[in-house]
């Protein structure tokens, strides 16, 4: 997914997911620096994230989910 707001896409959710309260997701910029932390009720809440902060770009990001299973990891793209 990537967030855009001319298409409503503005926030990247992850609601789909179920998360934990618990859960851990984190953003790594292409340096590996966390440039974003949060936990699953940020998520759960309807919080999202907007990446408003950070420059147009990929960014990788890796979810413990907390439950036992494998992280899951992939990208996500800014554009502004």
């Amino acid at each position: 997914l990537t967030p855009d707001t001319q298409n409503g896409n503005s926030t990247w959710s992850l609601e789909k997911l179920n998360l934990r309260d618990f859960a851990e997701i984190r953003i790594y910029n292409i340096y590996g620096v966390v440039v974003a932390e949060f936990k699953g009720s940020d998520f759960n809440k309807g919080q999202g994230w907007e990446g408003d902060n950070l420059p147009t770009g990929a960014y990788w990001y890796l979810i413990d989910k907390k439950d036992g299973t494998s992280p899951i990891t992939g990208s996500v793209t800014i554009l502004k």
